[in-house]
């Protein structure tokens, strides 16, 4: 094919006659380029989208979730002893989570409190690494202090010794109906996971703290957290606590509790792959109509080849390999390019915002406060084998356009 490849490089050189063939050629070749290159843009971002939204919700929160009746469970310590025997457990604890209003400086805001152990608390990377300025030796003690959010401490002026006032709605019960119960806790940590929901809202008291505030007994709690080595083994999980305790009713995981996001995200990650996809299609598709155009430039040059006798096949492969070869350069280009913004895009969104003064990744809008980027391998791969085989399927019918010319015709009028 040696011969065939080097008359598909010389017509890939243009004379002046065909400088129009010539520019749809590296208007297909830059069309693909930038295809293939947003593409793997796009869904490097999404994928990281994908993987920070998945570790901070199963991070901070549990994998899995032991709840009863009326958010109360009972005999939490009996149920942690008797799932001591399964191995996939790493942490189990209990924790109370509900909702209250935080005040401080004449300022209000509503907010989720976090009843946690100190042990507990340390095992969740994902805040325990977030805390910033903190002191937690009087959180380990279990006394009156809280761990605000950081948009939280930022709204209301909240600093780290700062006292502040919690007020829950389930308090206390008179004569005169139920009253809202006050209490004053000291700030010893602000929390900066970089998930915008989470320190916007979140803030966390010893667990011992909760059950007093919010009327839980000795041994009481909301639920129990579990945390397992492989999140997307809980229902494997779930069948061994069944097994070992018949007395657990119902237990929850956070596939189930996020259902509609984890859907969300797939069906969008898909969508757009299908649609970036077609912006490679049609830029493959400009390949036809230049290879087509170059293919009647070249009616006597092929009819020559012919009656020297070159054969049709050959004909085929020579206009075959030029579609080929703008299909392997615009691919290649689009791959260096995708990956190096793809490694870089959070470089590269600091560079345009300090350009222009816009801000392009507002974290209350996005829940994140870094643009996240996830390239993966095979996500790559199947884009390049994609927008190759647009390349091939689009020369195909150029290629045997040309293999049909007869001698005769292109020499008629010579």
């Amino acid at each position: 094919m040696r011969l065939e490849w080097d008359i598909a490089k010389k017509y890939l050189k243009s004379k002046r006659k065909e400088s129009f063939i010539a520019f749809i050629s590296w208007f297909s070749l830059i069309g693909i380029t930038l295809g293939v290159a947003v593409l793997i843009i796009v869904m490097s971002v999404m994928n990281g989208f994908r993987k920070e939204i998945i570790s901070n919700l199963i991070g901070a929160g549990g994998h899995m979730f032991i709840v009863e009746a009326g958010n109360r469970v009972s005999n939490y310590q009996e149920i942690i002893d008797s799932l001591g025997r399964v191995e996939e457990i790493t942490n189990i604890a209990p924790a109370i989570s509900s909702q209250a209003m935080i005040s401080a400086k004449n300022q209000s805001s509503g907010v989720s409190v976090e009843g946690l152990t100190f042990t507990d608390l340390s095992k969740r990377d994902i805040l325990y690494k977030s805390l910033k300025n903190q002191d937690l030796s009087l959180f380990k003690q279990g006394e009156q202090v809280i761990v605000v959010g950081r948009i939280i401490a930022r709204n209301l002026g909240i600093r780290v010794g700062d006292n502040i006032t919690l007020i829950s709605a389930s308090g206390y019960t008179t004569i005169l109906g139920s009253m809202p119960k006050f209490a004053g806790f000291k700030v010893v940590g602000i929390l900066d996971t970089g998930m915008y929901q989470y320190d916007s809202s979140t803030t966390i008291i010893p667990f011992n703290v909760a059950q007093d505030f919010f009327n839980y007994g000795a041994g009481e709690a909301q639920k129990i957290d579990i945390f397992i080595t492989n999140p997307q083994n809980t229902r494997v999980v779930a069948q061994k606590i069944y097994a070992l305790n018949s007395s657990i009713n119902y237990i929850q995981d956070w596939q189930s509790t996020n259902n509609y996001l984890m859907n969300a995200l797939d069906v969008e990650r898909n969508v757009m792959f299908l649609i970036l996809s077609l912006v490679i299609l049609i830029a493959a598709f400009n390949i036809v109509s230049g290879l087509i155009m170059l293919v009647r430039s070249k009616t006597k040059e092929i009819a020559i080849l012919r009656t020297m006798g070159l054969s049709k096949k050959s004909i085929s492969l020579v206009f075959l390999f030029i579609g080929i070869r703008i299909g392997v350069i615009g691919t290649f280009f689009g791959t260096v390019v995708g990956l190096l913004f793809s490694l870089n895009i959070e470089r590269i969104r600091h560079f345009i915002e300090t350009l222009t003064g816009a801000d392009l990744f507002a974290e209350e809008i996005y829940f994140l406060s870094k643009l996240p980027s996830d390239v993966q391998s095979m996500q790559v791969f199947l884009v390049i084998i994609i927008s190759l085989v647009f390349a091939i399927i689009s020369s195909i019918y150029p290629a045997l356009r040309a293999s049909k010319i007869q001698p005769i015709e292109g020499l008629r009028y010579e």
